[in-house]
């Protein structure tokens, strides 16, 4: 059993952190001490400003240990494990509790799992992120129809792109859940062209797909779909802002909050910051707080 199965097993369950914690610390390995320091925190034994420090402390710890490790590839699955743990903490209470206990995971108690410069956890781990915000995706946006006959489709705004015009009898219509990549991978210029509706639909389906190819550098054969998305989660420039609130005006809070937890599993630091701000308005005024939102 590890650590992560320990820690979602609940209280009865971390005596079991602590007696690892204890041979660390024992064998002299200073990990020990920051898993002890961990579950001082996660009990409520330090509150306050005390939290504070130990979280800064531990975090400082986490960076010395990385930077002494000689990890190899190993090193880059820690740093983005890591790296998204982090990212991830401010919205683990608002996650679907499904997901919840892959996302606590501590950044120390992450540490820990590697020993002798080897891991056959971290890479999983990180994996397992990406995959809870798939899930995450899912369920904010299951049901979201696909386009009408008045809106357009995914294959309608790619012809869009030439200045050209198609019916809708070739598109892949149902479950965006089961739109295939090669849809995707075939209209790559299509996401700048979908009104909200589209925009509603569509939007979840390529967050996936990115999310899914994220630890392997990304599809070989994508060109232009993360791109383009990633350029439309960020703030509009002034001349498209009202034309873009229109596109995500479909949008509800609990579909903003997952959108806010892709930018943070990616890394995608320009648009996850906003989508964060954005998502303590859950009124019609969000996208203000969306634009007014700075680094």
């Amino acid at each position: 059993m590890d650590l992560l199965e320990l820690w979602s097993r609940g209280p009865d369950a971390w005596d079991g952190w602590l007696v690892h914690a204890d041979r660390l610390a024992e064998a002299g390995d200073e990990r020990g001490e920051w898993l002890q320091l961990e579950h001082r925190l996660r009990t409520g034994a330090v509150t306050g400003p005390e939290a504070v420090d130990v979280r800064d402390y531990l975090d400082e710890c986490v960076d010395i240990w990385v930077s002494w490790t000689e990890l190899a590839e190993e090193a880059e699955d820690l740093e983005d494990a890591l790296a998204c743990a982090r990212r991830m903490r401010p919205l683990v209470d608002l996650a679907p509790e499904a997901v919840r206990p892959t996302l606590v995971r501590p950044d120390i108690q992450l540490v820990a799992t590697v020993v002798d410069g080897r891991s056959a956890i971290v890479a999983p781990h990180h994996r397992a992120q990406l995959d809870a915000v798939i899930t995450w995706i899912d369920r904010a946006f299951d049901g979201v129809p696909p386009p009408d006959a008045d809106h357009v489709t995914l294959r309608q705004a790619e012809a869009a792109d030439s200045y050209a015009v198609c019916g809708q009898e070739d598109d892949v219509l149902g479950r965006w859940q089961d739109l295939p990549d090669s849809e995707l991978l075939a209209n790559q210029w299509a996401f700048a062209h979908l009104d909200a509706m589209g925009v509603h639909h569509y939007l979840p389906a390529i967050l996936c797909f990115w999310l899914r190819h994220h630890t392997t550098g990304g599809h070989p054969d994508d060109v232009w779909v993360c791109e383009s998305v990633e350029y439309s989660l960020q703030r509009s420039s002034p001349e498209l802002r009202a034309h873009q609130r229109g596109r995500f005006a479909r949008l509800d809070h609990d579909q903003r909050v997952a959108i806010a937890a892709f930018c943070a599993a990616v890394g995608h630091e320009r648009a996850g910051f906003r989508w964060m701000a954005a998502i303590e308005r859950p009124d019609g005024d969000w996208y203000a707080r969306f634009e007014q939102a700075r680094r």
